[in-house]
């Protein structure tokens, strides 16, 4: 298999620890590029714990995580070097306040390359104008409605062309809004499925459980209990 037909995502036998606890473990994903995993579940379950293993900020206590077909690097330049090609949602949004929305969507091609501020320009507006925000370019984030915000963070999240994301959820439709660009949502409201992904997973315990949303509720409904934990 070559870098271009890998996976996005592939987590291996992964087990994550915080502070001498087990968070997860047994985390077995494959996410392939263009398609979007849901990973639903309670606060404290582990989701944002599996999003710092993808991002490099938490190293694995065991298993192996892979994005792009490549092992995440512990060593910082190179860890640096493909954060730039995964682009995150946070669940707060996380825009800075004394920027504008331009600034905020322009701040990652200012950082991360060489471009000419004009070309920054173009490229923030094509950016603002695909989710509907090129009249809200010179507000600020404290004049902006909650969806607003949130699209103004996608838009800084995809400056780099990214072509997977990963995102925490808590806005409705999150996966709605990355069809046809493919990662992962993880939230703890059902509604930020959307539709539901590609392929929807929830955490239960200290595993996941593969399938999809409908089948996990009529399972729940149905008095068929807990599915074992992947």
């Amino acid at each position: 298999m070559t870098l271009a037909d890998a996976p996005a995502v592939h987590l291996s036998g992964l087990r994550l620890d915080r502070g001498g606890r087990t968070i997860l473990r047994g985390i077995d994903l494959t996410v392939p590029r263009g398609s979007i995993a849901a990973v639903l579940g309670p606060s404290g379950s582990g989701k944002s714990t599996m999003l710092a293993a993808l991002t490099g900020e938490l190293p694995p206590a065991a298993g192996t995580v892979e994005v792009f077909g490549q092992p995440v690097p512990h060593r910082s330049r190179a860890l640096l070097e493909m954060r730039k090609g995964v682009g995150v949602l946070l669940q707060g949004n996380g825009l800075l306040t004394d920027l504008t929305v331009a600034e905020n969507v322009a701040l990652p091609l200012r950082t991360h390359t060489t471009l000419a501020d004009a070309l920054i320009r173009r490229l923030v507006e094509f950016k603002l104008n695909a989710g509907g925000l090129r009249a809200a370019a010179d507000a600020y984030p404290r004049e902006l409605s909650g969806g607003m915000a949130r699209r103004v963070a996608l838009a800084r999240a995809l400056a780099l062309e990214f072509g997977d994301l990963s995102g925490e959820g808590g806005g409705d439709g999150v996966a709605d809004d990355l069809r046809g660009l493919g990662g992962i949502v993880a939230s703890h409201v059902l509604r930020a499925a959307g539709d539901g992904g590609d392929g929807d997973l929830l955490f239960d315990g200290l595993g996941l459980y593969h399938g999809h949303l409908t089948e996990r509720l009529v399972e729940q409904e149905g008095g068929g209990g807990d599915a074992e934990a992947g």
